[in-house]
């Protein structure tokens, strides 16, 4: 009895404690997604960071060996070496944050440009076709089951009618909008300026934050490993093991995802080449890349931009965007990532539709676009320290 009791006691407490830890991943979500992003980045920047030092630290050999007279074997490895790789690695990787940035803010001005395309090439047809139910096919559907007589004896002022959506698109849909930016006074700009400002202001401080963690999380890697060794050896490489394999599934998973979801942008951006501009083409494509990283509702959300944004440009003959982009998606979804990549990816895809979620609502995008990552990371530490059980196995489903 006393044993029975003491189980649920500890199941409850184990509840307790998970709801505890998913209530403050919530409310310190800015805290823990900014260290998230850092630790997979010093994951992704190590290897790299590796490699630059060593060449730097050969080419330093070099030249202390040609002023010195010293053997190379005589040369620890340079601090030096160290500190330039690792800026190298980091002020390439900004580099590329900054152009991903640009690329989504020409994005964001493309589809503003568009609004006009998209009002009447996508919203003006829909508006039709629902009117055209509404005054067409609704009667011949009431007139074949008997109901037609029904509705004439109603009186005409007894139902409200409101204003159709066409009625108001029928004047101009760009009227309505020039009228509502020509309400907008000089002053009311002022706050939007503002907000942009410290909105900019606020990614840029995120973007310091994330990089210095990085930085010190490399550092503070090398600094606990040469700790750890002159403590306890065994221990060391116990701890290597582990962190070998807590870095390396993870790592392997997000290079394998980056080509597969290059490649999706490549063929996505070669294929509306068909409809759009090369530039426009490029940026969609550049879209469907990042979007491809969330498994499942990535491919669904830029599937719809994109099939959107091809209407408002090429009109009717836009609507064959979505069906290309689909089966670019299906192939290298079923075809290429199973062949090529399927080994890196140790967890079911029901596991990562659960994850996506989970994550997605504790951390939005952010959580969505690292929830495989984590849950990758956290499988392959619970496998390393506690060994393989049957939790582990049934994040394999």
């Amino acid at each position: 009895m006393k044993q029975g009791l003491g189980k649920t006691i500890a199941v409850s407490l184990s509840i307790l404690a998970l709801l505890a830890l998913g209530l403050i991943l919530k409310l310190m979500a800015g805290v823990f997604t900014q260290i998230t992003i850092a630790l997979f980045a010093m994951f992704l920047v190590e290897p790299s960071v590796a490699r630059a030092t060593s060449v730097i630290d050969r080419i330093l050999r070099k030249i202390s060996v040609v002023r010195r007279g010293r053997s190379a074997a005589d040369i620890k490895k340079s601090r030096l070496a160290e500190v330039m790789g690792s800026l190298i690695v980091i002020l390439l990787s900004l580099a590329l944050v900054a152009f991903a940035i640009l690329i989504l803010y020409a994005a964001g001005n493309m589809l503003l440009d568009r609004r006009a395309d998209l009002v009447t090439n996508v919203v003006e047809p829909v508006v039709a076709f629902i009117n055209g139910v509404q005054q067409q096919w609704l009667p011949e559907v009431y007139r074949s089951v008997g109901i037609e007589e029904v509705l004439k004896a109603i009186p005409s002022g007894s139902i409200p009618v409101k204003p159709s959506p066409a009625d108001s698109l029928a004047t101009s849909p760009m009227a309505i909008f020039d009228e509502a930016i020509g309400s907008i006074s000089i002053a009311s700009l002022v706050p939007t300026a503002a907000n942009l400002l410290g909105s900019l202001s606020a990614l840029l401080f995120k973007i310091a934050v994330v990089t210095m963690l990085t930085v010190f999380m490399l550092s503070g890697r090398r600094i606990f490993s040469e700790k750890l060794t002159e403590l306890n050896i065994v221990e060391h490489e116990r701890f290597k093991r582990i962190l070998t394999r807590v870095e390396g599934v993870p790592r392997k998973y997000l290079v394998a995802k980056f080509f597969a979801s290059m490649l999706t942008g490549i063929l996505v951006g070669s294929v509306l080449l068909i409809w759009l501009e090369p530039g426009d083409a490029f940026i969609l494509g550049f879209i469907a890349m990042v979007l491809d990283f969330i498994p499942f509702f990535g491919s669904l959300i830029y599937t719809t931009l994109i099939s959107l944004y091809t209407l408002s440009v090429a009109g009717i003959q836009g609507l064959w965007a979505a069906p290309a982009v689909l089966l670019v998606n299906n192939i290298i979804s079923n075809v290429i990532e199973p062949n090529y990549f399927g080994k890196v990816l140790p967890i079911g895809k029901l596991t990562v539709l659960i994850c996506v979620l989970f994550w997605g609502y504790l951390w939005g995008l952010t959580g969505a676009l690292l929830a495989v990552p984590i849950t990758i990371m956290l499988k392959e530490f619970i496998e390393q320290v506690f060994e393989r059980n049957a939790f582990t196995v049934a994040m394999e489903v």
